[in-house]
């Protein structure tokens, strides 16, 4: 059982020995008991003799150590077609290795080899010896990723499961769990706890306990390491002693399976969650839709919840039996959910006619769930609710980010929970062992916030804090292909984060996610992005007059101005300060340095009398040639000039501009009166002198 154990934590912890191995210098332990992924693709090596293996498609390398002199009869099996040959014997790991590309001559002969067109071969070591070491190769005939496991049948030599610190492969595995009597001890029938946040050091390694609350840690490495494991729970209180383990691992001692972490809740209550979900509502054909309701207490609760659908579905399938349906309402209720329990499950729905959904239509769904306690009194009722998007197809390995992580999304506040869900569908010709979803976050979310909500199977968590990259692994998942089973086909993972502590405003929060289906190449998902809200903005401004000039209090080396005169944006005015343009509404947009704005607005409404002559400027006076006019406060409409007896020289009635420049060699050297009218009607008469 402990050597089982240990297989699992290879899928745990790295799942590099499940995809390694096709080369006989990359051969893994394998000792009885033991459960190994053989995968499909690669080339046995040329040089070696195979014996009777005629081919070797999808070659895998096992090594093996004897513990107990005498003949070992082994069964290999799988569900498909695999053969086998075994080499040996060799003195230690590393005669395996110099051996490797001329196997079968002499000094590593053929012990026995099989070609047989079964799932089940019975490899045999006639006269094993305490302590010697023998190669094995198994070929994936079948060409299908399928599990493979080894057992002894008879003989009274065994095999050395210590054959794993051979290849530098520390383990260390444990168990988080209901301490309920705090006596700090795991005793018979006490619950395993899941989903328990684990670190390990120097790793800089966050693991979270699987659904029977084993944790462990897996690496390869021939250093000797000391290493330190802690485990932290919210609410609940550590019993168990020591509550952090420290300890040595190196090649001699490579495995420590004794770390136990007992917890018992702070407060005794009642209380469960409903989540429902689906990323979009397909507009013609039906829609995996899933439920998942989870104990979130510290005691068992019974439980009634309702699912209310939108008019325009109806239910096809329900994967848990509903108790009635009453119009689009769909009653359940369970019984006696255990704590750290969670009842989650799909349901299929479609559109009630052909015409009934339009894509981009929004749908809103609700649940309610009626929490009660072991005498069937009612504690509370919570809610959930989902506005689901019409589309008319779509990829059915998505991510989806809440809230608002679609393309053009709104953007997020700095404390909001962001809410990943990742969907994947088998939509290969058979079944998928083993499923893996590789996710990198991004540098702007804070790591130590990740909490998992909840998954279509059981899952088993890893966070590796240096790389920042999380790790969903579905070990056994069997997940049917599409073609066999349409809804038992998808499965999910969900889980929510927070952005950093003082994340800035624009900052962008982008998410892809990686899905493997047992050794097939990566399926990548869309990428999510999160925009944060511009959360930090200048103040309104406040304005004031000035030297015919309307000020903003707004002073800030960091800030951008934009000024805009009634609707027309002067592109040439991007200071705090403006010439007054002639009454109307003045609006300054100001920017900060994370490109976040604020608009304000000024009203200017001043009589003929209240401008000051000043903001009609002529120059040069006196002038040889021509004189420049420029108004400051509004555009110029005519111009008239005239001599000292009031006799008109020159009327230019069209001008509608805030700068005009007079060249008229009919006005003659001598002093001149100007009279200039704006857009206002203003009137301001002005003396000058033509040299």
């Amino acid at each position: 059982m402990k050597a089982l154990l240990l297989i699992n934590l290879l899928f745990f912890g790295l799942n590099t020995l499940a995809q390694s191995g096709t080369t006989c210098i990359e051969s893994k332990p394998f000792c009885i008991g033991t459960t190994y992924t053989s995968a499909t693709g690669g080339l046995a090596a040329l040089g070696n003799n195979y014996g009777c293996l005629g081919s070797q498609p999808n070659p895998t390398w096992y090594f093996l150590k004897s513990s107990i002199s005498g003949p070992i009869d082994l069964t290999l099996s799988a569900p498909f077609d695999i053969d086998f040959i075994i080499y040996g014997p060799f003195t230690d790991y590393d005669d395996i290795l110099n051996n490797c590309g001329t196997l079968g001559n002499s000094t590593s002969p053929i012990i026995d080899c099989s070609f047989s067109g079964t799932n089940t071969e019975t490899p045999s070591i006639s006269n094993s010896i305490a302590g010697e070491y023998y190669l094995m190769l198994v070929t994936n005939y079948a060409n299908l990723v399928q599990e493979i496991s080894l057992v002894q049948t008879s003989g009274i030599g065994s095999l050395d499961c210590s054959v794993y610190s051979e290849a530098g492969y520390q383990f260390i595995s444990g168990e988080i769990y209901y301490d309920q009597n705090q006596n700090g001890t795991k005793d018979p029938l006490e619950l395993a706890i899941p989903n328990v946040e684990f670190n390990v050091s120097p790793s800089n390694y966050t693991g979270y306990s699987d659904q029977n609350g084993e944790i462990g840690y897996f690496q390869q490495t021939l250093d000797t390491i000391q290493y330190d494991i802690n485990s932290t729970y919210q609410n609940w209180d550590l019993t168990s002693v020591p509550t952090q383990y420290q300890f040595t691992l190196d090649t001699t001692n490579s495995t420590f399976d004794s770390v136990y972490f007992g917890y018992y809740p702070q407060t005794i209550y009642q209380d469960a969650s409903i989540d429902i979900f689906c990323s979009n509502t397909l507009c013609i054909t039906g829609t995996l839709f899933w439920v998942n309701v989870q104990n979130t207490g510290t005691d068992l609760v019974n439980l009634q919840f309702e699912l209310i659908l939108p008019s325009q579905l109806q239910l096809d399938t329900s994967i848990f039996p509903y108790d009635s349906i009453i119009g689009n309402t769909i009653f359940y209720s369970l019984d006696s959910l255990n704590l750290f329990e969670n009842l989650n499950f799909p349901l299929y729905i479609s559109p009630t006619g052909t015409d009934t959904l339009t894509s981009n239509d929004t749908l809103i769904y609700s649940a309610n769930l009626n929490i009660y306690d072991t005498n069937d009194m009612l504690v509370s009722t919570v809610y959930d609710t989902l506005s689901s998007m019409v589309i008319c197809s779509y990829d059915p390995n998505q991510k989806t980010a809440f809230p608002n992580g679609n393309t053009n999304s709104l953007p997020i506040q700095p404390n909001d929970h962001i809410e990943y869900l990742i969907e994947f569908q088998n939509t290969g010709n058979s079944f998928a062992v083993n499923v893996t979803i590789e996710d990198t976050l991004s540098e702007n979310v804070n790591l130590s916030t990740f909490q998992l909500i909840s998954s279509s199977h059981n899952v088993v968590v890893s966070k590796d804090n240096n790389n920042r990259l999380l790790k969903f692994y579905f070990e056994d998942i069997m997940l049917p292909d599409s073609n066999t089973n349409e809804i038992l086909s998808h499965g999910y993972i969900k889980y929510n984060i927070e952005a950093i502590d003082n994340i800035l405003p624009n900052e962008e929060i982008e998410n892809t996610a990686y899905i493997y289906f047992d050794f097939n190449s990566s399926i990548v998902t869309n990428t999510t992005k999160n925009t944060i809200d511009c959360y930090i903005t200048p103040l309104t401004a406040n304005f004031s007059m000035n030297n015919n000039e309307i000020h903003s209090n707004l002073i800030d080396p960091n800030y951008s101005y934009i000024w805009v005169y009634n609707t027309d944006t002067l592109t040439n005015e991007t200071n705090p300060f403006i010439p007054i343009q002639g009454n109307g509404e003045y609006t300054l947009i100001v920017s900060n340095q994370y490109q976040c704005n604020t608009n304000s607005t000024y009203s200017l409404s001043l009589s003929i009398n209240e401008f000051d002559e000043n903001s009609i400027l002529i120059y040069p006076i006196p002038s040889a040639s021509e004189f420049n006019v420029k108004s400051s406060n509004h555009k110029i409409s005519s111009i008239i000039i005239f001599d000292l007896n009031g006799k008109v020289i020159e009327r230019i009635n069209t001008v509608n501009a805030f700068d005009y420049t007079i060249a008229d060699e009919l006005i003659q050297s001598g002093i001149y009166y100007i009279e200039i009218t704006t857009s206002e009607n203003q009137i301001i008469t002005k003396k000058i002198m033509k040299l």
